[in-house]
Parts: C-alpha cells; structure tokens; sequence
C-alpha cells in the first residue's frame, strides 16, 4: 500500500468518470460497472451505474468542480440530481453524489434527510461523497492508484513527478486554447473562467503537492521553472478578475471588460488598450513560462528528439503566419532572468500611449478602494 497523501483531482470530467467506475466496480463486485449514455443525451442524474451481489442496482452522479478542491458543490446540485435520478430505470437502490469539491457535513446532513423521507416512499438512499472520501477508497487500491497517479507516485523519479503534475492540468494543446487562441483570436480578449478556476487551484495546491518529501532530487532548473509558472499565473489571475468580465453568448467564454472608473470618454481610449495589452502580455507570458518547464524537462530525459511538445502561439488568427514557439532567450535562461514581474509588462504596455494611463490606473484603484471602505459588507459588486 502506497503511503497517502493529497492528489489533485483529474483534469478532466471523463477521466473523473472513469475513475469512479473503476472504484466502484471494485467496491460493488461488478465488473460489468459502466458509465451510462453519452455527451448530450439525458442520462437522468446517473452517469455510473451497477449491481451488488445481492441483485441491487446502484447509482452515482460524478460532478467534477472546475477549480479543483477549491470550488463546492451545493444543495441545490444535490437535489437536482436526486429528482433526475428518481426518472432512472430501473430503480435504483442507492444514489451516490461523488465531487471532487471538498467534503461537506452540510450536504452529507442533507442526504442523510432525502434518504430518510426516501426511505418512507420506499426510494433509493443518498450518499454525498467528496473528494477527501474517493481518494480515501482510491488508495484502497493500488492498481487504480498507479492507473491514474502513477506520475505522482513519490518512489519514482521526482522529475517525472513533478513535470507530471503540472502537465496533467496544463497540456500543450490545452494552453494553446486558452492562452492564445482565445486572448488573440479577436479585437477583445476573452478567456474561460474554468481556465483561470484551473490556474488559481494549481497555485494553491502546489506548494502542498510539491512538498520536499516528494521532490528530494528534483532538478532545480525545473522546480524554478514551475515557480516561474506559478508567478506569471498569480498575476494573470489578479489582473483577469481585477476589472469586469462579460458572457460570450457565442463561446463559453467572458469578454475582458475593462473598468474605466469616471474616466470622461474621450480619456477611455488608450486606457482600454492599455489594460488590454497586460492582459495579453501575461497570456503570451503564461506560453512562455510554459515552453521552458517543457525545455528543462525534455533537456533533463537526455534525448535527441523532443519527448514533449511545446505550446504554439500565433498573434494573428487572420493571417495565414505560421505558428511561432515562445521561448526565453538563451542568455536570460541562463542567468536566470525570466518573468520579468507585471510593473515591467505595465510599463511595457503603457508605452505609446498619447495619456498618463498609469496614473489613470492608480486614480482608479484609489476611487475603489475609498468604496469598499464606505460600502456595506455585503455590497460586492461594482456598478458599471
């Protein structure tokens, strides 16, 4: 048995899924478990199902929460899915809500009252399980913890372990999407918020997934790299949520829209432009903080031909340019000079501009600032 300790949940919902048929295959005796329909058609709140011994059909709901442990589900969640559970066929015995959001004694209490009025009507029972639980039943299983961890397990090489960690929540292609395609691809810059969600919980988790017992030997190229990571993403998480985001009815994304504070119209101008171009200064920096983990890592396995590939980039999406690939220079790699901070990209951006917009900035700040001082507690949304 593996010594325990925290995981991060699966990057996406299907292999959330797939896990949770695994276990509880295991758990229920039944290697017949299997996920139920597909993208797109009903599934009546079962996404898993199966028998025990005793012939009882059994259900499970698999809500992956974007974010990672720090995102919640809620009772509202809960109850809807118990009500489309109750139009699954045949019967269900039991009905189980697994989440990778935290364990919660709020909604464990709630089952525990469905089950109960449940139990009067003769309907299934429910169970709330959360993420601390499911890895408490994975690690009852070392063949599905090596299936699903085995980049995270501490008896192998820490480069791998590491390199594994933050490349099981940010592939190449995936940063591609949402670090290029969707800043660069129009006038606004949009972004998804699950993306930001996925940055701000790799943040928070990694100096605990990171931890010393784990990466005795990691090479010190890649943990600063990984660091490197994480600065650029803490200031691209600050400076997307700082202003005001509005829905894409097109895409699942939210439009950057910029606070402009009282700034008169004719002063809005380069102010946007100027907050537009951080933004995009940090995402391009994100592809770039990512292109050099992948470099030490492919320049650590010692061979020939690149193991990994590196995150493309292009300014442009109405040229037919080909795809450039961001990389430091060789000499900052070498001294060490990376991510240079945001006052740099903020100066950087604030050059050309015909007005002060960096003391526009700092005018508005102040103005929010003095309103959350005045404001009630419970006020947190600005008006535009």
């Amino acid at each position: 048995m593996h010594d325990q300790f925290q995981l991060p949940p699966p990057s996406s919902w299907e292999k959330f899924e797939r896990m949770c048929a695994d276990i509880f295959a295991i758990e229920w005796s039944d290697p017949s478990t299997q996920r139920h329909g597909r993208t797109g058609f009903p599934q009546n709140g079962v996404d898993v199902y199966g028998y025990t011994r005793d012939g009882r059909l059994h259900g499970i709901q698999c809500k992956k929460k974007n974010g990672g442990t720090a995102s919640s589900a809620t009772e509202k969640e809960l109850r809807e899915e118990v009500d489309k559970a109750l139009r699954f066929s045949p019967q269900l015995s039991s009905f189980t809500f697994a989440t990778t959001s935290p364990n919660d004694p709020d909604l464990e209490r709630v089952a525990r009252e469905i089950t109960k009025v449940h139990a009067e009507r003769n309907l299934f029972s429910v169970h709330f399980l959360g993420w601390d639980e499911i890895l408490d039943k994975l690690w009852q299983h070392d063949g599905l913890v090596n299936r699903y961890y085995n980049w995270a397990l501490p008896y192998g090489d820490p480069n791998n372990y590491a390199f594994g960690l933050w490349c099981e929540q940010f592939s190449s292609h995936y940063l591609f999407v949402n670090a290029c395609y969707l800043p660069f691809r129009s006038y606004q810059v949009s972004f998804q918020p699950d993306f930001i969600a996925k940055l701000c919980s790799f943040h928070n988790e990694s100096e605990i997934l990171l931890d010393g017992q784990r990466t005795q030997g990691l090479d010190e190229k890649l943990r600063n790299a990984i660091d490197n990571f994480k600065r650029v993403a803490s200031d691209l998480i600050d400076s997307a949520i700082v202003d005001c985001s509005r829905p894409d009815a097109s895409l699942d994304v939210y439009m950057y829209w910029v606070d402009k504070g009282n700034l008169p119209y004719h002063r809005q101008g380069d102010y946007v432009e100027y907050k537009k171009e951080v933004l995009k200064y940090l995402f391009y920096g994100l592809i770039l903080a990512a292109n050099y983990i992948i470099d030490i890592k492919n320049k650590i396995s010692r061979s020939r031909t690149p193991l990994h590939s590196y995150v493309n980039f292009r300014a442009d999406f109405d040229s037919p340019a080909v795809n450039s690939i961001p990389m430091y220079a060789q000499q900052d790699m070498d001294e060490g000079m990376l991510y240079p901070g945001l006052e740099w990209i903020k100066e950087m951006a604030s050059r050309g501009k015909s007005d002060p917009v960096l003391e526009y900035e700092k005018a508005i700040e102040e103005m929010h600032k003095k309103e959350s001082l005045t404001q009630p507690c419970w006020r947190t949304n600005r008006s535009q």
